[in-house]
């Protein structure tokens, strides 16, 4: 691999003793039994073309919901901008886990942090670009996610800023 694909670019702890996922600019996540030092399996993240994208954040799920459905959610951010929800339980035919959803292009410019809130199935994320902070839930059957709240800026410097009435503020930036 070239040097810039093999870069380690995000670490989480894993709920699981000893366990950490490890995201790479190649795209590949990694698990690994620290006590044991051995890579448990690896989960490959790549753009429609084909390409690799590299790995930005990772977090861990763990509200008892998740555990009542059997699935271990780990939530994937990607320097396109994409969520990958991925169930790390071991498959019963012992074949590969499972991609439960994408979400496209959930922030322009790449995933800057991903944080799914203790207890709760709720993904806080963060844009590195796109100056927003978006709360998303996992209540579908199908274990996808939906938008609960937003909260979103200008994405580029305002160009023109007027005031239109007593208390009034209008404000046109290049984002529009």
């Amino acid at each position: 691999l070239e040097q810039n694909t093999s870069m380690i670019t995000a670490l989480q702890q894993s709920p699981a003793v000893d366990t950490i996922a490890v995201g790479m600019a190649s795209g590949m996540v990694h698990l690994i039994n620290l006590r044991q030092d051995v890579r448990l399996f690896g989960l490959k993240h790549c753009t429609k073309q084909n390409h690799p994208v590299k790995i930005t954040s990772l977090s861990f799920r763990t509200d008892g919901s998740a555990m009542r459905y059997n699935i271990a959610p780990l939530a994937v951010g990607r320097g396109d901008g994409t969520i990958s929800i991925w169930d790390l339980s071991p498959q019963e035919d012992g074949g590969g886990r499972t991609l439960l959803c994408e979400m496209d292009s959930v922030h322009p410019g790449g995933v800057a942090k991903l944080s799914y809130l203790p207890q709760e199935p709720l993904l806080l994320s963060t844009g590195t670009h796109s100056n927003s902070v978006l709360l998303h839930i996992f209540d579908n059957p199908d274990h996808s996610g939906r938008l609960l709240r937003q909260r979103k800026g200008h994405m580029s410097p305002p160009k023109q800023i007027r005031y239109l009435n007593p208390g009034t503020l209008s404000v046109n930036a290049a984002d529009g």
